[in-house]
């Protein structure tokens, strides 16, 4: 009886090894061959001897095998992730049409436009041309992983970042200085290198309000007093995307806890009487975009 349990466990030990294949094979092969050899017959001492380095060699090739599958496995999974990083060419373009209507809506696209490769380091000089009074949008995208860094580098004109990912920058150039049109120099350079693609877009000008003229002395009580100053308007649009605003505007606030519309327009009035009334309201993006016009005074 104790022979039959010794003999069906053996059995299951064999089958649960060669669920591992070569190496199982092997292991059991040499299981059996020390066993042979515990008998200490001459004819089994000589067969176990065979079927032990048979099943070493078993378990070695065995080994072998499972190391060669595991390195080809990460070597797949390494190139599967190489190539997650790289956009396909449809995608590339997909990717830049669907980005610049996201960010900038309907604003109309300038003949500025370039695209090509640089190498890790290089440098790369965009012109846009900014007429008086006037402003401009641009976007600067890299293919990933390689990273992209832009910055203004000549040209009377004032500059704002809309947009810093790794990936792509955008911003808006002004020239509200009453100069002559501007040839503002956008410098770009990558990182790791890449394709790169570069546009602009023509922007709605922020207002330029006027600030009054400093009160004047109070008049003797014999002469009319001066009459009250006049009132200053101004306008500020909260949303998501500044270029998504209906129109115009001095202020730009994102989504967030930016206060109340009386607060913000006592923000911009800077202490004198301030009014706040809705003059545009329209769904889209995260938190919809408001026109709101504030008077001062």
């Amino acid at each position: 009886m104790n022979a039959q349990i010794i003999g069906s466990d053996l059995l299951k030990a064999l089958g649960d090894y060669l669920g591992y294949g070569a190496i199982g094979l092997g292991l059991g092969v040499a299981i059996l061959s020390a066993i042979l050899l515990l008998s200490r017959k001459q004819d089994s001492l000589a067969t176990g001897s065979r079927y032990m380095m048979f099943g070493l060699a078993l378990v070695v090739i065995g080994s072998a095998l499972e190391m060669l599958k595991l390195h080809q496995a990460n070597a797949a999974s390494e190139r599967a992730f190489i190539a997650s990083q790289h956009l396909p060419d449809e995608f590339w373009g997909d990717f830049l049409l669907s980005r610049q209507q996201k960010l900038f809506g309907t604003s109309e696209p300038t003949d500025e436009y370039a695209d090509g490769s640089l190498k890790d380091g290089e440098e790369k000089i965009f012109n846009i041309l900014v007429p008086q009074d006037e402003c401009r949008f641009f976007f600067a995208a890299v293919r990933p992983p390689a990273k992209i860094y832009a910055s203004v580098a000549k040209g009377n004109v004032t500059y704002r970042s809309l947009r810093d990912k790794e990936y792509y920058k955008t911003g808006k150039i002004c020239n509200l200085k009453g100069n002559d049109s501007q040839n503002a120099e956008l410098k770009l350079h990558l990182s790791e290198g890449g394709q790169y693609s570069i546009s602009a877009f023509k922007a709605a000008p922020d207002i330029s309000v006027k600030q009054p003229a400093q009160q004047a002395p109070p008049l003797p009580p014999s002469m009319p007093s001066s009459p009250p100053l006049p009132k200053i308007t101004k306008r500020f649009c909260t949303g998501e995307y500044e270029a998504n605003c209906a129109g115009p505007h001095d202020a730009f606030f994102s989504c967030g806890n930016f206060g109340s519309d009386q607060e913000v327009a006592a923000q911009l009035c800077q202490g004198a009487p301030a009014k706040a009334v809705r003059i545009n309201t329209k769904g889209g993006n995260k938190c919809g975009y408001t026109l709101t016009e504030v008077t001062c005074g």
